[in-house]
C-alpha cells in the first residue's frame, strides 16, 4: 500500500529538480503576505533573535516515522502545535526533546 501524501507547504527556498538549483518556493510565491506574517512571527518567537533561515516546513496532520532530515544544511528549529497525542523528537546532541507548543 501506499503512503497518504503529506498535506504540508514550504515557505522560503526549495531545491528545484531538474539542474534548477534553489529557487523560492511556489506557496511563497503565490502568497507573498503569508511568507512575511511566517517571517515576523519566527523573528519575534525563536529563541535566537539573529537566527537566519532559508524555508520554512508546515505539515498538517502528519505522523511521521523516525528519519534524519538528509537535506538540511546547518540548525534548525522544530515546534509541534494543536491537540495530539503520542510522537516525540529525538536529537543526536540532545536525546528526546519536549516540541510541543515550544521551539
Amino acid at each position: 500500500p501506499t503512503a497518504a501524501p503529506v498535506r504540508g507547504m514550504c515557505l522560503g527556498l526549495v531545491y528545484g529538480l531538474g539542474g534548477q538549483g534553489m529557487k523560492v518556493s511556489k506557496v511563497s510565491e503565490s502568497f507573498g503576505e503569508l511568507t512575511k506574517f511566517a517571517n515576523a512571527v519566527l523573528a519575534k518567537t525563536l529563541p535566537e533573535k539573529d537566527f537566519k533561515w532559508s524555508s520554512l516546513q508546515c505539515n498538517f496532520n502528519y505522523a511521521a516515522k523516525r528519519h534524519v532530515d538528509g537535506n538540511n544544511l546547518g540548525p534548525s528549529y522544530i515546534a509541534s502545535l494543536g491537540e495530539h497525542s503520542g510522537g516525540g523528537l529525538w536529537t543526536e546532541d540532545r536525546g528526546v526533546v519536549n516540541a510541543k507548543n515550544t521551539w
